[in-house]
């Protein structure tokens, strides 16, 4: 090898080799032409309807499937005993996704009772159908048509207001810990649990069980 004798910042350059070993390239460049070739007779083989197939299925398999909407009556779903947290609170289990651990259920709570104090672990949204109730925690009334949103790693003590009996939507997200008075935990709750009380009650009603957890 043969070094530049002119210094750049205190180095000294390496010059290019003295012989290049020109067999050696010519076998690359022989390879590199074959290649070629053989790439270009495939092409060639290929006729314009089997083109025109293999975009076809190339397309598709970048398309993302669609899902269709998913409609449930909830005429076709029963009221459950919220047991053992309660005798005469009851819940319908609309949905549950075992991905995301989302639950999603409608709450009925006699007016002037309760539910509990617990623990949400994610978050939870409670959309008011009818009645009026609150938290003990909090100051607030929640009357039909109003929103709560509870974040995650909050405690809550449910109470119906009396009058009416009371109906709530909820989309809870992850599981709801019940603990008694001396903050001793009595149950937990999420998609698995409230899915195995459901099937436990259709089968104790004879009632045809659902597939709950389908996305379509």
């Amino acid at each position: 090898m043969l070094r530049s004798s002119r210094p750049d910042n205190g180095r000294q350059l390496t010059a290019l080799p003295a012989a290049v070993d020109a067999e050696a390239v010519g076998r690359q460049v022989d390879r590199g032409c074959l290649r070629l070739r053989l790439g270009l007779a495939f092409v060639e083989a290929v006729d314009d309807s089997s083109a025109e197939e293999i975009v076809k299925e190339g397309s598709a398999m970048m398309k993302v499937q669609e899902l269709e909407p998913l409609y449930r009556s909830g005429n076709d779903l029963p009221w459950m005993p919220f047991t053992p947290y309660s005798e005469t609170v009851t819940v319908k289990l609309l949905k549950v996704d075992p991905v995301t651990g989302q639950t999603v259920a409608m709450l009925r709570v006699p007016a002037g009772e309760g539910l509990g104090i617990h623990n949400h672990h994610g978050t939870v949204i409670a959309y008011t159908i009818r009645g009026k109730w609150r938290y003990a925690e909090h100051g607030w009334v929640s009357k039909a048509g109003d929103l709560v949103y509870e974040t995650a790693g909050s405690q809550h003590t449910f109470l119906a207001e009396p009058g009416e009996d009371v109906e709530v939507f909820i989309v809870l997200e992850g599981a709801l810990e019940f603990i008694d008075p001396e903050g001793r935990g009595i149950g937990l709750e999420n998609w698995r649990t409230f899915l195995e009380r459901y099937y436990k009650h259709c089968e104790g009603k004879g009632l045809t069980a659902r597939d709950l957890s389908r996305f379509s």
